[in-house]
């Protein structure tokens, strides 16, 4: 009996910490970017900072952070927040680049494909754009991410259909 309160309590112990960890993912948006907070406290940080429009300052603790070493999931959500920030600052390829490599690192990362459609968007090459608003909407993102998938795949079909007309 004692070991099966004593396992009970363990399951339940776990469940909590898997809820502390899924509210350390919190999502935020900024102006259509969006981006993650991850459980580094860091990471947590620089991201923070980037989505106050503190490019520079967060770019420097999460590449600072990535000298130091970071899993393969969190290199990932470090480099969305990366080209979040290089997005924000004009700085297209280098935010393309970011994006590509969080891709790489988490292929589901749907946040990560919104982001290089929206560097795409600004590029103005709307067929990519298109592609990868619709692969990110295909990992079923939550209500905010799906409502901002669908406004984006809208916008740039209504503007690819408006260059057909031209």
């Amino acid at each position: 009996m004692n070991r099966w309160i004593a396992l009970c309590s363990v399951v339940v112990a776990c469940i909590a910490m898997t809820d502390v960890q899924a509210s350390d993912f919190r999502e935020h948006r900024m102006s259509g970017h969006i981006i993650w907070f991850h459980s580094s406290h860091e990471l947590r940080e620089g991201t923070g900072l980037i989505e106050e429009g503190k490019y520079e300052q967060g770019i420097a603790i999460i590449e600072k952070q990535m000298e130091r070493g970071l899993h393969m999931n969190e290199m990932a959500y470090a480099m969305n927040s990366l080209c979040v920030a290089h997005l924000g600052m004009g700085q297209l390829q280098e935010a393309l680049e970011n994006c590509n490599t969080a891709i790489r690192h988490d292929g589901t990362l749907w946040q990560a494909w919104n982001n290089r459609g929206n560097v795409h968007f600004f590029l103005r090459v709307y067929g990519k754009a298109l592609a990868d608003y619709q692969k990110a909407h295909g990992f079923e993102p939550d209500e905010v991410g799906l409502a901002q998938m669908e406004s984006n795949i809208a916008l740039v079909q209504g503007l690819i259909a408006q260059e057909k007309t031209q």
